[in-house]
């Protein structure tokens, strides 16, 4: 199995391999994340928001409390609105620090 690209999830019952290019978003609800990607896919996982921040790459940002995007499956980013529409249409609202996070991707 070839690891290169791929994320690594692991808790007391499973591991778990992800395809980080093919991941559009995380949402967080309790000690569950929910991955979504390009494939329609989507799964829960039990893992703390701390813990997966440390695993995921360099271009992943969270948004809000409960969000984490990948800034390159972003299609829109409407400022006026404090949104963000990703490639396949769903739409996350940024809280401000989620919205500070952003322009500083935009502007690096």
């Amino acid at each position: 199995m070839n690891l290169d690209n791929k994320l690594i999830l692991q808790n007391k019952q499973q591991v778990r391999f992800v395809e980080i290019s093919d991941l559009l978003y995380i949402q967080v609800s309790h000690a569950d994340c929910t991955f979504y990607s390009e494939t329609k896919k989507s799964f829960k996982f039990a893992i703390p928001l701390t813990a997966l921040e440390k695993l995921l790459p360099k271009g992943f940002i969270k948004i809000n409390r409960n969000m984490v995007v990948n800034v390159d499956k972003i299609d829109f980013i409407n400022l006026k609105t404090h949104s963000i529409t990703m490639i396949n249409g769903d739409v996350m609202i940024c809280s401000e620090e989620g919205s500070m996070n952003m322009k500083k991707v935009m502007t690096t």
